[in-house]
């Protein structure tokens, strides 16, 4: 933007141009690696001047170390001078996941589709003999499937549009156990979390271990939070915010068809005052994570990237090529 100010000097009667450019900064164009502390490298914006796709990592840095997350084919850039510029110059990048990926018959799976690049058509192989399913609306591009045997699947989805397709195959992905299989012995609960401390909002990730086939898991964070109570990997290895200082206990149940059993777990989660994390070295890496307000559009495009890196990280580093 060019902003034209005029001021004329009544004493001298002369006139004074200045004249003010002010752009957002470029990315992978050749531009340097931007690199700081401050709030406008933490959520900073670039401006992509030619037609590409792109890969964005952002470096997420605190006194304890380092961590990258990248995103590949993550910014889509069109030439305005594209005569068609609804269709996509590079093939998808096929991507899926499952609502659940093991369970006795009958297993009733919901899949998403995660690709990226636009794509439009959808091609699903769930592996176990059946149909495979072909088509352009949201019922195919992510499905329901239903597995009535007992085995180990293998998955394959296509992801299509008018620039090519890729197929993404995850191999091993759904286990269906047959009812015989079902243990004649209650489970044994136990449990793990990925880090037991830090400062508030403290995000924790909980896995389960417990041996003797459970179906359901039941969780207390301890905070005085919902008890979650389910069947699916979401509530097996579920993900909490403790959002206030303090100590938790916390409690997993887990259940089969034979009974049911409780491990618990005193003080395993310390969590301090937010105020206090700019005091102390942090103990632990950042995760880095973060999203962008817009991810497809016509060059000159600008896009304001936001930083979601837990851990306290106090520098950033981005780049794209």
């Amino acid at each position: 933007m060019v902003l034209l100010l005029i001021i004329r000097s009544l004493l001298r009667r002369s006139t004074i141009l200045i004249i003010l450019d002010s752009k957002p900064q470029k990315i992978g164009d050749g531009s340097p690696i931007i690199d700081g502390t401050t709030s406008d490298y933490q959520n900073p914006t670039y401006t992509y001047e030619k037609a590409g796709v792109y890969e964005v990592k952002e470096t997420a840095i605190n006194s304890a170390g380092r961590n990258t997350e990248i995103k590949s084919h993550y910014i889509t850039v069109v030439s305005p001078y594209d005569p068609d510029p609804q269709s996509p110059e590079y093939a998808p990048d096929a991507e899926f996941s499952a609502d659940v990926t093991s369970g006795y018959v009958p297993l009733t799976v919901k899949f998403t589709d995660e690709s990226t690049g636009n794509p439009t058509e959808w091609k699903w192989n769930f592996g176990d003999g059946s149909d495979i399913i072909d088509g352009t609306t949201s019922d195919y591009q992510n499905p329901t499937h239903t597995y009535k045997k007992a085995g180990i699947y293998e998955v394959k989805e296509t992801a299509i549009n008018s620039a090519g397709r890729n197929t993404e195959i995850k191999t091993g992905y759904i286990t269906v156990k047959s009812l015989e299989q079902i243990s004649e012995k209650e489970p044994d609960a136990e449990f793990s979390a990925d880090v037991t401390s830090g400062y508030a909002p403290l995000t924790v990730k909980f896995t389960d271990k417990s041996p003797g086939n459970p179906t359901e898991w039941k969780w207390n964070f301890g905070d005085g939070s919902p008890i979650i109570d389910g069947f699916t990997l979401t509530y097996q290895n579920p993900t909490h915010t403790y959002e206030k200082a303090g100590v938790y206990e916390v409690k997993e149940t887990a259940i089969n068809s034979a009974g049911r059993n409780t491990e618990i777990k005193t003080g395993y989660i310390t969590v301090k005052p937010s105020d206090d994390s700019d005091l102390q070295p942090s103990k632990h890496t950042p995760n880095a994570e973060f999203f962008a307000d817009i991810t497809s559009g016509y060059a000159p495009l600008a896009v304001k990237f936001t930083d979601e890196s837990t851990g306290h990280p106090t520098e950033w580093k981005w780049n794209s090529n």
